[in-house]
């Protein structure tokens, strides 16, 4: 077996967990998006000194990984960007980091939106940032 050919066998493990998970839970209730709101605020007002520092050691990160060509960087970065902004609810600010300059020698698409965009992007390889939050994935966008 090649490390590829695992990679893949573990994301179709993966994927059949998501499938049996959503089966059995396939839209949270009222109460308990309510709940998980209302987790997400506590977390949010706790760390939001935190947030804010980050935010500025990102921005930072990101335009030296630009200055210095680094997409890797770059991508990892943006990403964690994007994980804060969707955090706080931030989804337009979210969303501008995947329209945001790329390096010339651009190699990878990091997507870290929702719906999941799964299509194959203009030049690079795809990844895609994904969790099971909303427990629904479409299988006809692979």
């Amino acid at each position: 077996m090649t490390p590829h050919s695992l990679d893949v066998h573990h994301l179709h493990d993966v994927l059949e967990q998501q499938k049996r998970a959503y089966e059995r839970y396939p839209v949270p209730s009222a109460k308990d998006r309510i709940d998980r709101l209302a987790r997400l605020k506590r977390i949010l007002v706790k760390y939001q000194d935190q947030f804010a520092e980050a935010k500025v050691y990102l921005a930072e990160a990101i335009a030296i990984s630009q200055e210095v060509n680094h997409s890797r960087n770059l991508a990892a970065a943006l990403g964690n960007l994007g994980g804060i902004y969707l955090k706080e609810g931030n989804f337009e600010e979210a969303l501008k980091l995947s329209e945001s300059d790329k390096p010339e020698s651009l190699d990878w698409v990091f997507r870290i939106d929702f719906p999941y965009r799964l299509e194959k992007p203009a030049k690079g390889k795809l990844l895609v940032f994904a969790t099971n939050e909303y427990q629904i994935i479409d299988e006809t966008k692979f």
